[in-house]
């Protein structure tokens, strides 16, 4: 309602102002002139955010809203020792982390040297993969500090770069020089993630032993209680 007031008002403006204008004019030129020149003000600059498309890129990026966590997924966070506050706080991580990883399987589909390089790495299968042993283990959000706030959004602006680079119409030798030194960057990026990963996962491997040694010597300790 609020918007179709303000289109209404810049309307009466328009007209208003242009109604004025166009009483003073004599010769059809100058007529002609001033009516295609309406238009273009009409048109694009009153009523340009009205009529601009939206950007595809904003589009994907823009984050879902959160719906509530599932009751197995309160369970999961009441086991950690989580408050309403830090649960808070890891789900938004989780939301825009979720956001960013569709954004690089999306960018991934739209260049071949970025499919490439992702298949080599399966990066999207790993980023996945790593997501869901994070949300599995909340506790540990510490511990992916470098992956959530520098290797993924790196490895998202940096797939978005390269595209929006190789899509340069003239390409100059310097502009080529990006497109290697930004894959190579794609490429330590896609390094790092896989082995924050996988000490991600050698951390979860030493639990498993520790709580397995417990195992062991609680049961060792039944044996013996008795004497």
């Amino acid at each position: 309602m609020k918007k179709h007031i303000i289109q209404a008002i810049k309307l009466f403006f328009f007209v208003a102002v242009s109604s004025r204008v166009f009483v003073r004019m004599h010769s059809s030129a100058e007529m002609f002139l001033f009516i295609l020149l309406c238009y273009g003000i009409f048109f694009y600059v009153l009523f340009r955010k009205e009529m601009n498309p939206p950007n595809w890129k904003t589009y994907l990026q823009k984050e879902k809203e959160l719906k509530g966590p599932s009751e197995k997924q309160k369970e999961i966070y009441d086991k950690a020792g989580l408050t309403e506050s830090d649960v808070a706080f890891f789900r938004e991580k989780m939301n825009r982390a979720k956001t960013q990883i569709q954004q690089i399987e999306a960018y991934t589909k739209q260049n071949n040297k970025l499919e490439a390089i992702a298949n080599r790495y399966q990066i999207v299968t790993v980023l996945k993969d790593y997501f869901k042993e994070i949300v599995q283990h909340p506790e540990r959000l510490h511990a992916v500090d470098k992956f959530l706030n520098t290797y993924l959004p790196g490895l998202e602006e940096m797939m978005g770069k390269y595209i929006e680079i190789e899509q340069h119409i003239s390409k100059t030798q310097e502009t080529y020089q990006m497109l290697d030194q930004t894959m190579d960057f794609i490429d330590d990026c896609c390094l790092q993630i896989e082995a924050d990963y996988q000490k991600f996962q050698a951390q979860d491997f030493s639990d498993l032993n520790l709580e397995k040694e417990y195992i062991q010597k609680q049961s060792q300790k039944e044996e013996f209680e008795d004497f």
